[in-house]
């Protein structure tokens, strides 16, 4: 019934009913031509994309997202709580021929919002009104029409505001007809939710009423000014402990962070999130709230950061469980030792979380990001899902972006701590948005830490971000279309696909409409940019003259998320670098390959039979004959295994051969730059210059494709590209025949003809000739649509090609995650393991590639195996104890097939006609 697709977790893919997904699978199961992907994606009746507004971007991530929308042919749902341009949006999507759009708003929080600020010496939360954001300088009806959505206790203090202006005694003030609403009524009666949303309305609209009446916004000026004096007064008191002049928002957050915890506890707004948008800041604040809670622990407070002791008791009793599940320590659970300090723990388990982290956790304290391990984060988001009537589990998660979207976690309170170049108007309302819990909140608390007052206002005044998207398809998805169609053999899906990715080409690109370009001049682009996207893959030889995949295309579909470094890699191939290497050696090492390879064989059909015998045992009636052969076929199976391991550890490239090999990887797989933040970073060696010459290569073959496609179509389409105006103020400028005159003609006979560069940029100099792909995107003509987005620009990578992590040559060498923490600027163990593993991904997926391409490169893929392995073995020999583990289980095992002779030749002894069957086999297994 239900299955789920991710990146590290896979069940049920392609025969559920309900597959849970992120949009980079849901690509991946859409575009491949196996005959069970092909089949799913024909049978697929409805589509839920959750967070649509993650379309915004410039990465592979939002191309994902518009390709997954070109490709389905069902109907779907997209959700968001963020795009401001809703109905512009939706028009784009029902563009598709069998589409039609309906747009369903609903514009009311379930639980409304209140702001606040810290101010640290006073140690208080004091409310921003949403009105005391508003400009001070003039009225601005944009912002009263985009205001946040007032709470009860704010719509009686604007009131009471409004009364303070009028005079405390007068009756007559300008929201006397909204103040007298409930005053008919004849009983004292509760107002309900939709009394009050309807009160909130014709609140809005009389604000909307006089800001457009010029005779009454002096006096809501006025009023704007009495709801501002509170908040001016709480950054009086700010100012005076940290100067505006030398305001740094990391440094407060530091100071102040144990204040406004018990700030928070005294208000009562815990359980609260605190977002911040850097990893070492997240970990300086846990042990900064660490070191500041463990001492009262330690001097007798019971409490903490619950209410009471009975309340952080039962929170205990449950967090407990989860520290010795996260530690690998069962025996723990019989005693009452802390087990942090047990010193029985199971040896062969590894630890998901360091002990600081599971210290913090004893307090109440979480944290939440990429980088922590799994079973952690599980833990965390199941801990703090058990707050309920009875009381709070986990009053703290200090997290990054990873809690703003797509996680249930609501909680009372939001704290945004310290401002960051990551925290966009669009977060900044995702992160708000996670305050206010149903049934249990009234209101949702959002406290804005370490903020300089004029972001405050731009962030409770921003409209909400419209929906963009990338303008256009990369070659590597173009290529990976034209590889779909190729491998797909029957006639039917073949006429299936061939029809669906047209439909793709025919999907305009969407743009928001106040870019003013004609629709009709989009689609046209469109189909430009698909020709020149073709002309790219053609010149660097992935597509033959009949737009067939050729040889190499396999390695660019398998690593289109690092586009542009999977076509430097094919380059590096193709130029015989890599084999030059390990050539020399290959001849010693192919016989014990191919040895090993067909014992891989054999150990595939063992599988396959044991596959087969599990469906015969449930409905065989010899239950002991398929026991006898199952066990003999995983005793093959095993001695398989052992020869292969053998084999493997006879016969290698030479160190030196694979150092060399991995050297020019670490450039192309994975690269990572130096954001060491101060800290001593090893980097890779100067970039040699066989591969410089080679992305210099690759940079001009793409720069030169690009200025074509915008200069071929900036001549075919003149008309439509037209610039007669100044890009701000909209004012036209004069054309030629306005102009006339000795000096007008002058100036046309010294004018340089020009076509694609914009008119601004040309006047500067500029023309159709661009230098690089900086040049191009700033200068081309702003009615000729070019997206970086959608270009293999390597132009960043060579930038950047002397300030490389050298992470993966270090690994190769050490092969210790605490070093690579210490050396590389990493951010704890959990980021080490991850680079690593994804880096070990990449050559696998690379090695299996060229398989498939032949025995050209059978060298070149053996090396990056046997490269892959080292990293494998250093990750289960050096850094978990998981070879422990896997050392434990092998002499289980062995220890258990001893027995198991024995016990035959025991019952054989006594009664040599006899077979076990299967309880007695049951008992003797649960025995032994």
């Amino acid at each position: 019934m239900l299955g789920i697709f991710t990146a590290d977790t896979q069940s049920n893919k392609t025969t559920a009913q309900v597959l849970v997904t992120v949009p980079q699978m849901l690509e991946t199961l859409l575009l491949s031509s196996t005959e069970k992907s092909v089949k799913w994606r024909r049978r697929l009746r409805y589509v839920i994309f959750d967070e649509i507004h993650s379309i915004n971007g410039q990465d592979s991530q939002s191309q994902c997202w518009v390709n997954c929308l070109r490709m389905i042919d069902c109907p779907f749902v997209a959700l968001s709580a963020t795009i401001g341009n809703a109905v512009e949006f939706g028009d784009w999507l029902g563009l598709h021929e069998q589409r039609e759009f309906h747009h369903i708003a609903h514009y009311e929080r379930p639980r409304p919002l209140e702001f606040s600020v810290f101010t640290p010496n006073q140690s208080q939360l004091v409310t921003v009104h949403p009105c005391a954001a508003f400009n001070e300088l003039q009225m601005d009806l944009d912002q009263i029409k985009n205001m946040t959505a007032m709470s009860p206790r704010q719509c009686l203090q604007l009131i009471q505001a409004s009364r303070k202006v009028h005079g405390d005694k007068s009756g007559d003030h300008l929201f006397v007809e909204q103040e007298s609403r409930f005053a008919s009524r004849d009983v004292l009666e509760l107002a309900t939710r939709d009394d009050f949303h309807s009160y909130r309305k014709g609140l809005h609209r009389r604000m909307i009423e006089l800001a457009s009446d010029k005779n009454h916004v002096a006096e809501l000026f006025d009023i704007f000014k009495v709801l501002r004096q509170p908040v001016l007064e709480a950054y009086k008191v700010i100012h005076q402990a940290y100067p505006e002049q030398t305001f740094n928002s990391r440094n407060v957050v530091k100071e102040q962070l144990p204040a406004l915890v018990n700030t928070l506890k005294s208000y009562g707004r815990l359980p609260c999130i605190m977002f911040a948008f850097d990893k070492h800041m997240i970990d300086d604040m846990m042990n900064i709230l660490l070191n500041y809670l463990e001492p009262l622990a330690a001097n007798g407070d019971d409490s903490l950061l619950w209410g009471s002791k009975e309340e952080r008791n039962r929170a205990m009793t449950l967090i407990r469980p989860s520290i010795e599940k996260l530690l690998g320590c069962e025996l723990c659970r019989d005693t009452q030792q802390d087990p942090l300090q047990c010193d029985h723990k199971q040896e062969y388990v590894e630890a998901a979380a360091n002990v600081t982290t599971l210290r913090a956790l004893k307090c109440g304290i979480a944290v939440h990001y990429n980088d922590m391990s799994e079973a952690y984060k599980i833990e965390i988001e199941r801990l703090y899902r058990e707050t309920d009537n009875n009381g709070i589990v986990l009053p703290i998660v200090i997290s990054t972006s990873t809690l703003a979207l797509g996680v249930h976690m609501p909680a009372r309170s939001v704290i945004m701590c310290g401002t960051s170049i990551y925290l966009d108007n669009t977060m900044f309302s995702q992160c708000s948005g996670r305050s206010g819990r149903r049934g249990f909140d009234p209101v949702g608390h959002v406290v804005m830490m370490a903020f300089p007052r004029v972001q405050v206002n731009r962030y409770m005044t921003a409209e909400t971000t419209h929906a963009t998207g990338p303008c256009g398809m990369t070659p590597s998805f173009i290529l990976r279309l034209m590889n779909l169609i190729a491998q797909t053999k029957a006639e039917d899906d073949n006429k299936y696909l061939r029809d669906s990715c047209l439909k793709v080409l025919d999907y305009p690109i969407f743009l928001r409409r106040d870019r003013g370009i004609d629709q009709s001049s989009i689609d046209q682009q469109m189909k430009h940019q698909f020709r020149f996207a073709l002309e790219l893959l053609r010149r660097t030889q992935h597509l033959n003259a009949q737009g067939q995949p050729l040889k190499y295309s396999g390695i660019i579909n398998e690593m289109y998320y690092a586009e542009p470094n999977n076509y430097l890699l094919v380059m590096l191939l193709r130029q015989g670098i890599l084999d030059g290497i390990v050539r020399p050696e290959w001849p010693h090492v192919e016989i014990q390959v191919k040895k090993i390879r067909a014992l891989e064989s054999e150990k595939s059909k063992i599988l396959i039979q044991l596959k087969l015998l599990k469906v015969e045992s449930r409905i065989t009636k010899d239950p002991v004959r398929v026991k006898k052969e199952v066990d003999a076929l995983k005793e093959e199976q095993y001695n398989i295994e052992a020869s292969i391991d053998k084999l493997r550890e006879e016969v290698r490239f030479s160190d030196e051969a694979l150092y060399r090999v991995l050297r020019l990887l670490s450039f192309v797989i994975e690269p990572r730059p130096v954001f060491s933040r101060g800290r001593q970073c090893r980097t890779l060696p100067p970039m040699p210059p066989r591969i410089t010459k080679l992305a210099t290569k690759l940079q001009q073959a793409v720069s030169d494709c690009f200025t074509e496609y915008v200069n071929s179509y900036a001549r075919m389409c003149k008309d439509h590209i037209l610039e007669d105006g100044l890009p701000l103020s909209d004012s036209v400028l004069c054309n030629k025949q306005e102009c006339s005159g000795a000096l007008a003609d002058r100036i046309a006979s010294h004018a340089v003809e020009y076509s694609s560069a914009s008119s601004f940029a040309a006047l500067s100099g500029h023309f159709d000739q661009y230098k690089d792909m900086d040049q191009l995107l700033s200068c081309v003509n702003y009615n000729i649509v070019l997206d970086r987005s959608i270009i293999p620009d390597i132009d960043v990578f060579l930038k950047h090609r002397n300030q490389l992590n050298s992470y993966a040559l270090d690994f190769y060498q050490h092969g210790s995650l605490k070093r690579l923490v210490e050396e590389n600027a990493l951010v704890n163990e959990n980021t080490a393991k991850n680079q690593v593993f994804g880096f070990v991904s990449q050559l696998r997926s690379t090695a299996r590639c060229l398989d498939k391409i032949g025995s050209e490169h059978s060298a070149v893929g053996e090396a990056l195996t046997q490269i892959a392995s080292k990293f494998s073995n250093y990750m289960f020999t050096r850094n978990t104890n998981a070879y422990e583990k896997r050392i434990y289980k092998q002499k289980v095992m062995e220890e258990y097939r001893k027995r198991a002779k024995e016990e035959k030749l025991m019952f054989k002894e006594s009664d040599p006609n006899r077979e076990d069957g299967p309880r007695e086999r049951r008992e003797n297994v649960r025995d032994n």
